[in-house]
């Protein structure tokens, strides 16, 4: 599990609010079961990637480059 760091000041003056929201894998079962778990959709708030293996490629960047924090911006209207 990768923190993200949301809600950031200025969002939650604008009424935004989470906590515990991160990069994570998927639940040990969808993954055994060979379940994208990413395409269901199912988290609230988090960034779900499908296997170990991409959680492992993320946090190998973050360490790479000392990230200290991800920050999540909601898209551009």
């Amino acid at each position: 599990f990768l923190h993200i760091g949301f809600p950031t000041p200025a969002q939650r003056k604008a009424g935004l609010t989470g906590s515990a929201i991160g990069v994570h894998g998927p639940p040990r079962r969808s993954e055994q079961l060979g379940l994208d778990f990413a395409r269901l959709g199912v988290t609230d708030g988090c960034v779900a990637l499908s296997r170990d293996a991409q959680v492992d490629v993320v946090a190998e960047w973050v360490d790479t480059w000392g990230v200290s924090e991800i920050i999540l911006r909601a898209p551009s209207s």
